[in-house]
């Protein structure tokens, strides 16, 4: 685990939990915004999947359970539009949540030639559960922001 604080003089220091201590990032990467957003979601990556892997889901099939949650029964080109991820991974996280009964395909009424993905029951049950892992997660990288700058995340 990375644990990030302030030096004496302003800049941040990472640390590992092994024992040693990383060394200070250079002004140059603390002064580049993207840079440091970068790392952030590099944190969260490798923070999010373990704490999804608990559930066999991946964070493509989180995101798709929640898509279908907020948006009710989707096609699988509605997803794929919503999440901005090539179809052919969308078809293989439909494929892992029907095959454990977490979503369901069903034809859409409106169009015969499509079809719909909805959420399951259970997938509703495991997509909380997910969420307050994903949570969890989340309060682990952000924990040295306050309140006021977490929202502001928003």
């Amino acid at each position: 685990m990375t644990v990030t604080s302030r030096t004496a003089h302003g800049g941040v220091r990472r640390s590992r939990t092994e024992g040693r201590a990383a060394r200070p990032l250079p002004p140059r990467l603390l002064a580049s915004d993207l840079f440091l957003l970068a790392m952030l979601a590099h944190d969260g990556r490798r923070r999010l999947a373990p704490a999804l892997a608990r559930l066999a889901l991946g964070p493509r099939e989180f995101a798709v359970l929640s898509v279908l949650d907020d948006a009710g029964a989707s096609s699988q080109q509605a997803i794929v539009e919503t999440l901005g991820i090539d179809a052919s991974e969308i078809v293989a996280a439909v494929d892992l949540l029907e095959a454990r009964a977490l979503a369901r395909r069903e034809r859409d009424a409106a169009d015969r030639r499509r079809y719909a993905v909805t959420l399951t029951a259970r997938g509703r049950r495991v997509l909380r559960h997910a969420e307050a892992l994903a949570g969890r997660a989340a309060d682990e990288v952000l924990a040295a922001l306050g309140a006021r700058d977490r929202a502001a995340l928003h």
